[in-house]
């Protein structure tokens, strides 16, 4: 059940959207939709990882989690699926409109940044969402 203004809102909020992308409109246009999310993970934690004071006293756990995404593999990940997108969108350019997509683009990285806009919010889960959880 979606609940607003709260995490379990967001992320079914956001899932919806990317379910919406790839239902209504295919593959690059899911892609679009998709790609904000590990893009945004590989430039923070990449920076995170060149600016060693963020992770000072940082337990060991965290620190793991941030060389997760910012290793070598990820990296080669997250620039497969830059490239596959530049690729279909130049591939299928006459069939698509670009606007919808860049429309996709721009709502998933809107919701990227809720997210972690809740974790510097002081939010909490509201009652009612706590109970239907349970």
């Amino acid at each position: 059940m979606y609940v607003p203004n709260t995490r379990i809102g967001a992320t079914y909020h956001y899932t919806c959207h990317m379910h919406h992308a790839f239902d209504s409109y295919g593959e690059v246009h899911a892609l679009a939709a998709l790609l904000p999310c590990p893009w945004l993970y590989l430039e923070i934690f990449q920076e995170m990882l060149a600016r060693k004071e963020y992770l000072k006293g940082t337990q060991q756990i965290y620190i793991d989690f941030v060389n997760s995404y910012a290793d070598e593999t990820f990296q080669a990940y997250g620039h497969e699926m830059i490239q596959l997108l530049d690729d279909l969108v130049t591939k299928h350019q006459d069939e698509l409109d670009m606007d919808l997509l860049l429309q996709q683009f721009m709502y998933s990285s809107a919701e990227e940044l809720r997210f972690w806009q809740m974790t510097l919010l002081p939010e909490k889960w509201d009652s009612f969402t706590t109970a239907q959880s349970k």
